[in-house]
């Protein structure tokens, strides 16, 4: 992974931090960074095959 570009929403956040939004049990594990985020761009990289071939053994 080249790189991760996320946005998250910063009055979600505070909400989330203070307690004030409920979350399922589910998602309660999760960051409170990962909850508030609206949108992310993930960018990667082609992978060589010789490394595809190590990933995929």
């Amino acid at each position: 992974m080249l790189a991760a570009e996320p946005t998250i929403d910063t009055p979600s956040l505070q909400l989330l931090r203070d307690g004030r939004l409920n979350v399922d049990a589910r998602f309660g594990d999760k960051a409170v960074e990962v909850l508030a985020t609206t949108e992310a761009w993930i960018v990667c990289a082609k992978a060589e095959p010789a490394l595809a071939l190590m990933v995929a053994t």
